[in-house]
C-alpha cells in the first residue's frame, strides 16, 4: 500500500490534533520571548533601552526578583531524598526533628512510588487538619478526599479533564486570567465563559 507523503511522519501538522493547533499558552508567548530577546541584547552591551535589566514576572518566580528560597523547606526535602544529609550540621533543630518525624511515618522512601496514588497518607492528614483548624466547623475536611498533585497546574489539568466533556460544557474564568485555563479548555474542547473583574474595585467581582 502506498502511503501519502503527507503522513510519512508519525507526528506532523496533518496528524496532530486540531485542539493542539488551536491552543495558546501565553505565559511563555510573544511578550516573554520579546523580554528574553531584550535581556540578551542588554547583556551583549546594547544601551539603547531606558533601563538596565528586564525582570520576568510571567511565571510568578519570586527568586527572579530577589526573594531568597525558603531554606527550611529545602533542607527538609533534601534530607528526605538523601538520608545521608540528615545528620548534617547545617540542618536546624526544627528541620531535623521534622525530617525524623516524616521518616518514621512514611511507609515508602521519598522518591519511590507511594502505596496510594492519592499521595502519602500522613501528608493528606496534615493538610486536612490544617484546613479544619483554619476554617473551623464550616468545613469538615476528610483526608480520604484529598489528592496530592505535582503542583497547582497539574491539579487544574486533572479537574478540567474530569468536568469537561465537550463544547456544551462551559467553565467560568475571571479576566484577567492565568493562560493555563484557556489553554486547557481548548485542549479538552470545552468552552471558556469569561467574566471581567472590576479593576476599580480591587479587581473584585461585579455580579451584575
Amino acid at each position: 500500500m502506498e502511503i501519502s507523503n503527507e503522513y510519512t511522519k508519525v507526528l506532523c501538522n496533518a496528524s496532530i490534533g486540531s485542539n493542539i493547533k488551536n491552543c495558546e499558552y501565553a505565559v511563555r508567548g510573544a511578550i516573554p520571548l520579546l523580554g528574553a530577546e531584550i535581556s540578551k541584547r542588554i547583556k551583549n552591551g546594547d544601551v539603547s533601552f531606558p533601563f538596565e535589566k528586564v525582570i520576568p514576572l510571567n511565571i510568578g518566580n519570586p527568586q527572579a526578583i530577589g526573594q531568597s528560597p525558603i531554606q527550611y523547606n529545602r533542607d527538609i526535602i533534601s534530607a528526605l531524598i538523601n538520608p545521608n544529609i540528615a545528620p548534617s550540621s547545617h540542618l536546624s533543630d526544627d528541620a531535623r526533628k521534622r525530617v525524623e518525624l516524616m521518616t518514621s511515618l512514611f511507609s515508602t522512601p521519598i522518591g519511590a512510588y507511594t502505596q496510594n496514588s492519592k499521595g502519602h497518607q500522613q501528608v493528606r492528614q496534615a493538610i486536612a487538619n490544617y484546613i479544619n483548624t483554619r476554617d473551623g466547623k464550616e468545613v469538615d475536611s476528610d483526608w480520604n478526599n484529598i489528592y496530592l498533585t505535582s503542583g497547582a497546574s497539574e491539579g487544574v489539568r486533572i479537574l478540567v479533564k474530569m468536568i469537561v466533556r465537550d463544547k456544551q460544557d462551559g467553565v467560568l474564568v475571571p479576566i484577567p486570567q492565568y493562560p493555563l485555563y484557556s489553554a486547557l479548555l481548548t485542549l479538552e474542547n470545552g468552552t471558556m465563559i469569561k467574566y471581567w473583574l472590576d479593576e476599580e474595585n480591587n479587581w473584585g467581582i461585579n455580579a451584575e
